[in-house]
């Protein structure tokens, strides 16, 4: 009979974990991430979609780091990226450009 072996928890990690380990130290796919997410809400007009992806971002990011970057409170911050919050085009400039990215507007090809 095989012994059970037993799992190390300390070694598990939650999906958020590793989704964080995998993004965070690569803007790139940061970036990637957050256009498709972009590209989502374009057809399918469900902000909240965007704004999960945007929050995401942020905590992968540190959300003391994006506020203070964005020159938002943290509550505002926080506010902001709310799935059902309507925050204004600026507000969410700000958090992007706290979160080390900008806005670009391209021609659909």
């Amino acid at each position: 009979m095989a012994k059970n072996k037993k799992i190390n928890k300390a070694t598990l990690k939650t999906l958020d974990e590793f989704e964080k380990d995998v993004f965070v130290n690569d803007p790139q796919r940061i970036e990637a991430y957050l256009n498709e997410t972009l590209r989502e809400y374009a057809k399918t007009g469900r902000k909240e979609d965007f704004f999960k992806g945007i929050a995401k971002v942020v905590k992968w990011i540190g959300i003391s780091n994006v506020a203070t970057k964005a020159r938002l409170s943290r509550q505002g911050v926080h506010k902001a990226i709310k799935a059902t919050s309507s925050p204004s085009f600026t507000t969410v400039l700000s958090v992007l450009h706290g979160a080390g990215f900008n806005f670009q507007v391209n021609l659909n090809k």
